[in-house]
């Protein structure tokens, strides 16, 4: 019983505490990594601030002729992956139902809402960017 005892508690201080400063480590050296890319140019910082009002997203202009909306994602997309996307915040389903509305055919009504036809939504073009570290925030 002792010896079973002796290995329980070797592996909770091997799981808990080992690794868990693994874990800690392992997320230091990538935040010492991120400040040296900073500091260096390697990396850019970038700010952006959005609306959170649905009303509001509604009402905002496309984006620009020539340029590819874009979502960002916590792990870096392979060539050639697919990956399904949680989308639920009110920022990216405008940005769905605007890519929807602009795939409609002309004579479609308004709201082209990419919940109303998903299909509308085949063969549309948005980027993914891969952010190192993010934080959303709301704006105002």
């Amino acid at each position: 019983a002792d010896a079973a005892a002796l290995a329980l508690a070797a592996r909770v201080w091997d799981v808990l505490l080992l690794r868990r400063d693994e874990a800690l480590s392992a997320s230091t050296l990538r935040g010492l990594e991120l400040a040296r890319g900073l500091r260096s140019g390697r990396l850019l910082r970038r700010s952006y601030t959005f609306a959170t009002d649905p009303a509001a997203l509604a009402r905002a202009p496309p984006h620009p002729r020539g340029t590819i909306p874009f979502f960002t994602l916590k792990r870096p997309l392979r060539l050639g992956e697919e990956r399904r996307l949680s989308i639920f915040e009110p920022r990216w389903l405008a940005l769905l139902d605007a890519l929807a509305a602009a795939n409609a055919p002309a004579e479609t009504p308004a709201p082209n809402a990419a919940s109303d036809d998903p299909s509308r939504l085949i063969n549309v073009s948005f980027g993914c960017v891969f952010a190192l570290n993010r934080v959303h925030t709301p704006a105002g």
